[in-house]
């Protein structure tokens, strides 16, 4: 109500026609839609800058991703033990049992056989003593290699003239 109290003022008013007021509408009106657009437009474009900085992020942590997951479909180790763990998921409990007792069984006598033929315990092995270090000192020092070190040869080389 307040409105039109306020247009019925201007229409008294000889300067205020009814044109000059509907013109005076639509410039009104066609500068707040003007302003909404470029509002809008720069906010879609600041939104679409986002947009786009995601989409480079999720690309660039895809492409890790992706090439892993080549190489592991390209592994067979890995398809080995996605196949073995696939066969012992479908083990039944009696099953699963008797076969870790195989296994345990042959990791025993794989111990012996290597404690037979290495004639050293698994697991129990002791660091070198100080006359073993040396003992170990002097074989290095017996197979002498060939030192590439350039000045000491121009070092030598001085001493010959």
């Amino acid at each position: 109500m307040e409105s039109r109290s306020k247009l019925e003022v201007l229409y008294r008013n000889p300067q205020y026609t009814e044109q000059y007021l509907v013109e005076q509408w639509n410039r009104q009106r066609e500068c707040q839609l003007q302003e909404l657009t470029v509002d809008n437009s720069a906010a879609l474009t600041t939104k679409l800058d986002k947009l786009v900085g995601y989409e480079e992020r999720l690309r660039e942590a895809e492409y890790p991703s992706s090439t892993k997951n080549e190489e592991d479909y390209n592994n067979p180790d890995l398809i080995e033990n996605r196949w073995m763990m696939q066969v012992v998921g479908s083990l039944s409990a009696e099953e699963e049992r008797a076969l870790h007792i195989q296994w345990s069984d042959l990791v025993i006598r794989a111990r012996q056989v290597w404690q037979t033929v290495a004639q050293a315990p698994i697991l129990e092995a002791e660091p070198l003593d100080d006359a073993e270090m040396e003992e170990e000192q002097i074989v290095g020092e017996d197979n002498n290699y060939i030192d590439f070190n350039i000045e000491d040869d121009l070092y030598d080389l001085e001493d010959l003239e």
